[in-house]
């Protein structure tokens, strides 16, 4: 069963990532758990990053009747009580929950939250999660935004289903979902990122089509899918005023990436799985404004794909950002311990 509306979903997990769950560790009768955070090889401080908490066995469940009341996170620091967004829970699975980390410090200084469970404890604060960001979709129920901008998305022909983490949007070849409001125009930095699965078996299957992915008629426009010889590309034609960028990173077929175009400075960077692959010096512009709606997909030409977390941020994101963020979503980054 779904609970539509900001994005949280009751009922089985519905995740193909095959990620695992952290191991179980033994619950202190007080419920309170250490949350390590591993900052292997980040050499900065990140602030305010969306951190998630899968959550199984590792506590009482028997004290978690709605996440939304029954969790808390602090800081171990400060005692500061922290934010967060439940965005799935399985009453007899796993919780997926999103909680914004004042602060990551470099490696080798420890990184850490507390967890506490039990009757009332904490409320969320979804919109405090993102604060970081200018527009997120879980694509979990909704295809509503988790921020305070309210970019929600309108779906044509595209559908809801499992996705990398709780759901994703799934799109045919005449899908599309447009967002509301402007974003990106005139931004001089900006950072766009999602999990995508291109839904092609090979090359024959693509062919020589060039389906669309993304577009808002601007600055990030033209965003497709083709081959180079046998390799899969996903290219977005990024613009400024006086320059533009034609960045194609490689994606394996049928099978979910996590890809980032970061545009800072005077330097366009695209990762994928938390790994910087490709760069453009382009010099330092304001992007181009959008003459329509940002759109994913397309009713004509649009691409076969499903996307999950599909991100927009004000600022070019780092390496360091990039690399905690994909190995949040890929569960490496957090081991329940006790205090």
């Amino acid at each position: 069963m779904l609970l539509v509306g900001c994005g949280f979903s009751v009922g089985a997990s519905t995740t193909d990532s095959g990620a695992d769950t952290a191991p179980d560790v033994p619950v202190l009768p007080s419920g309170v758990r250490k949350l390590v955070l591993d900052n292997t090889g980040i050499t900065s401080t990140l602030d305010d990053v969306p951190v998630l908490v899968a959550i199984g066995g590792q506590v009482d469940r028997t004290k978690v009747i709605d996440p939304r009341k029954d969790l808390k996170f602090e800081d171990p620091a400060t005692s500061a009580v922290l934010s967060f967004e439940v965005e799935a829970f399985n009453p007899v699975g796993e919780i997926l929950v999103w909680v914004r980390v004042p602060h990551i410090p470099p490696a080798p200084a420890e990184s850490a939250i507390l967890l506490t469970v039990g009757s009332a404890v904490g409320a969320t604060a979804p919109e405090q999660v993102w604060t970081a960001y200018e527009q997120v979709q879980h694509f979990t129920g909704t295809s509503n935004d988790s921020t305070a901008q309210h970019h929600d998305g309108t779906a044509t022909g595209a559908v809801i289903t499992g996705g990398y983490l709780a759901g994703s949007m799934t799109f045919g070849t005449a899908a599309r979902v447009s967002f509301a409001g402007q974003t990106l125009d005139q931004w001089s930095e900006a950072t766009l990122e999602m999990w995508i699965r291109p839904k092609y078996a090979g090359t024959t299957d693509i062919g020589g089509l060039q389906p669309a992915v993304i577009d808002n008629g601007g600055s990030f426009r033209i965003g497709r899918f083709y081959l180079v010889s046998t390799s899969l590309v996903f290219q977005i034609d990024v613009a400024w005023s006086g320059a533009t960028s034609y960045l194609h990173p490689v994606l394996p077929f049928d099978t979910w990436s996590h890809v980032a175009w970061a545009y800072a400075g005077d330097t366009m960077r695209v990762y994928v799985d938390g790994v910087q692959v490709l760069s453009d010096t382009v010099g330092v512009h304001n992007l181009a404004n959008s003459d329509s709606a940002l759109v994913l997909g397309n009713a004509v030409n649009g691409a076969k794909m499903e996307i999950d977390e599909f991100r927009i941020s004000k600022t070019g994101r780092s390496a360091d950002w990039m690399r905690i963020q994909h190995r949040s979503m890929t569960r490496g980054l957090v081991t329940f311990t006790n205090p």
